[in-house]
């Protein structure tokens, strides 16, 4: 089964768990309506299907629903390491190096310590990513929240410019070259007293 078909599966499982069934689980939602990701972790695994599923597993199945069904309750707020990497589209480079990186709407952007991981969930979304340095733990000591689901994974909602570290925007976005098209004129050929023939 593809990495795709894989998410597509556990979503649908995580729907029917939550929407439909989560007793038949043994999970029970707290006041809010949220069950714990160590606690669907543990309710899946003991199916034979999902024995070997992963908290990553869950936080990335439900970071990609397309329709946003699911939130993601905070975590505990953990030190970082001192530097994460994230994987973006090239093509969004130049609006994260003025504003940073922002999560859409209940979801987070996910952080790693390892570049390969972090290039690896990127070309999920993007052929040729361009793999960004967070400065984690200087982030964190100016107020940034970090939260770790998995020990190769970190969450958070915002990341400032000021912490991403990254080539200059025209080495990864080119401008390209453009050639006027100007209107050719023929040389018009004169005659012996200048004028026309």
């Amino acid at each position: 089964m593809s990495f795709k078909h894989k998410q597509e599966a556990l979503l649908k499982v995580l729907n029917y768990l939550f929407a439909y069934r989560p007793d038949e689980f043994g999970l029970f939602p707290d006041e809010e309506g949220f069950v714990s990701v160590d606690s669907i972790k543990q309710a899946l695994s003991e199916e034979e299907e999902w024995k070997f599923v992963k908290k990553s597993d869950i936080v990335e199945a439900i970071r990609s629903d397309p329709e946003g069904k699911f939130e993601i309750k905070d975590y505990e707020l953990t030190l970082p390491p001192k530097i994460l990497y994230c994987g973006i589209k090239r093509k969004t480079y130049p609006f994260v190096r003025k504003k940073g990186l922002i999560a859409p709407k209940e979801t987070y952007i996910p952080l790693t310590p390892s570049r390969d991981l972090a290039l690896r969930i990127a070309k999920r979304r993007d052929p040729k990513p361009l793999i960004l340095e967070i400065q984690a733990h200087e982030a964190f000591r100016k107020g940034v929240r970090f939260f770790q689901v998995a020990p190769l994974m970190f969450l958070a909602k915002e990341i400032p410019p000021s912490y991403i570290l990254g080539p200059p925007v025209e080495k990864v976005l080119p401008k390209k070259k453009f050639k006027a098209k100007g209107s050719k004129t023929k040389t018009e050929k004169r005659g012996k007293n200048g004028g026309e023939e």
